[in-house]
């Protein structure tokens, strides 16, 4: 075989080794991956507010209730792609805390 039908095929190989490779992955269940998070508690944290620096935040302001914790960035795409979810559970009366 010369070097233009090897350069001509390798892409082929390629395409399909990572389609096999892919099609394998689809049967995983994404939630029975392990976490190092699970089981253990909210992390200790004080932090000052957007609306008003002086003011402090506690791990206190999630005691008692079920609460989605969401950090993101200003710079993160995907973050702004989930924002509207996440307005629309704050709507519906989710306790949310964003960092």
């Amino acid at each position: 075989m010369n070097l233009r039908r090897l350069v001509l095929f390798l892409p082929l190989v390629v395409v399909v080794g990572l389609g096999a490779f892919l099609y394998q992955r689809l049967d995983d269940d994404p939630y029975a991956r392990d976490s190092a998070l699970l089981s253990r508690p909210f992390p200790a944290f004080s932090l000052s507010t957007l609306g008003d620096p002086q003011a402090s935040l506690d791990a206190s302001l999630l005691k008692g209730q079920v609460s989605l914790v969401n950090v993101w960035g200003e710079w993160c795409p995907t973050c702004k792609h989930e924002m509207p979810q996440l307005l629309d559970l704050a709507n519906r009366g989710v306790h949310m805390v964003g960092v």
